[in-house]
């Protein structure tokens, strides 16, 4: 697929009943660099969540879904590519499973952003909304050896 830009990692599907309902892409933001609780995170140490859902509206499997996806891409690509810092974007106006879900796995809110439409893309609907910014520290391979068992097991 020519259009899919080259900053993809990694795309985890989201099933339900055997129907693909909609992916998860990790991928390179176009961030140079980021400070985050006093660190500074350069732009090849931060990996977005980018989720992009297909024609249903069924929140709590997407929330479930992202839970999932970060479990697998922290443990099988997370360390080997040097990724210190995940960041996504939830819609300001959105209040629901999506954010109980990062904030249980270690997501926390770090401000909202401006709405404005990419200068190198067509415009889309969607960044017409101001959206929550939420970061979370992967940790140390061993820090993640010591986490408790119930929050990176799959």
């Amino acid at each position: 697929m020519d259009d899919i830009p080259r900053t993809n990692l990694v795309h985890h599907g989201l099933c339900y009943q055997d129907q693909l309902l909609g992916a998860i892409t990790w991928r390179y933001p176009l961030i140079r660099s980021l400070e985050y609780d006093g660190t500074r995170f350069e732009g090849d140490e931060i990996v977005e969540a980018a989720r992009i859902c297909i024609g249903v509206d069924f929140p709590n499997l997407a929330s479930a879904a992202l839970a999932r996806s970060m479990e697998r891409f922290v443990r099988r690509h997370g360390q080997r590519r040097g990724v210190r810092l995940l960041v996504t974007f939830v819609r300001a106006d959105f209040d629901g499973s999506m954010i109980k879900a990062l904030r249980d796995k270690g997501w926390h809110c770090a401000g909202k952003t401006d709405p404005g439409q990419a200068g190198n893309r067509p415009d889309k609907q969607i960044r017409e909304q101001p959206k929550w910014r939420f970061l979370c520290e992967v940790p140390a391979e061993s820090d993640r050896e010591q986490a408790s068992l119930g929050r990176w097991s799959p």
